[in-house]
């Protein structure tokens, strides 16, 4: 019997997201407080392929299902920014939500009328923003001399 028929009863159903290895493994990804982990998933989750630029975290989602203040959301948002893991697409307004794209995935081109609905042009292959702060907390950490 070969290897391979064990693996035809495994079946995913539904959906997953895809976060790579290299992320999960580095010391940018560890620094991440919990409410950061938290909404970095929660955009992660929102990207289905064809519409990383156009993620929405609407502040009355996060307050009811991760019990987290607007303020709490803003401060994770901020921080996710600066660390290279999301960049904001679209600023958001009165009435309109800000939109957000993840640096581990492709920024996508989303259209609604023939109109590009954020801000950021599409690109090719993921920017990977966060490596940026994952080489500079290694450098932090190389610079550090035990104590005698």
């Amino acid at each position: 019997m070969s290897k391979n028929t064990n693996n035809k009863n495994r079946q995913i159903t539904g959906k997953f997201i895809a976060i790579p290895n290299s992320v999960l493994d580095s010391l940018a990804y560890r620094s991440l407080t919990g409410n950061e982990t938290k909404v970095f998933i929660h955009l992660c989750r929102k990207y289905n392929g064809t519409n990383n630029g156009n993620l929405v975290i609407p502040y009355n989602t996060v307050e009811k299902d991760y019990n987290l203040s607007r303020q709490t959301l803003f401060k994770c948002l901020k921080s996710l920014e600066e660390k290279g893991f999301i960049e904001t697409s679209r600023q958001g307004r009165k009435g309109v939500l800000s939109l957000y794209a993840v640096t581990i995935y492709r920024v996508d081109e989303c259209l609604k009328n023939g109109y590009s609905t954020h801000d950021l042009k599409p690109t090719i292959q993921a920017k990977h923003s966060w490596k940026h702060y994952n080489d500079k907390l290694k450098s932090q950490s190389n610079n550090t001399k035990p104590c005698k």
